[in-house]
């Protein structure tokens, strides 16, 4: 993959590039603001997942669902790129 590789939404493949601003967005989609939210977290301009979060936890509980999900993304794109290279 090239260096300077990037995807649709302009985003490095590889990850930000030495002195590329990144921006982590959590963003409310919909929901009760005294209950259940669905937000999204995106890296710069791409989406990287979605979550449920109790808006009334407060600020603390909402990262950490955030973190949660990011991650749980991660092991799923994993688990989807280790089927897809097993098929092949």
């Amino acid at each position: 993959m090239p260096a300077d590789a990037r995807d649709e939404t302009g985003a490095a493949l590889g990850g930000p590039t030495k002195g590329e601003k990144v921006a982590v967005i959590i963003r409310n989609l919909k929901g009760d603001p005294l209950g259940l939210c669905e937000y999204e977290v995106r890296i710069n301009e791409k989406r990287i997942t979605t979550f449920k979060h109790h808006q009334p936890a407060g600020l603390k509980a909402c990262l950490l669902a955030a973190a949660e999900a990011v991650e749980r993304q991660k092991w799923e794109d994993l688990g989807m790129l280790l089927d897809e290279v097993k098929d092949a």
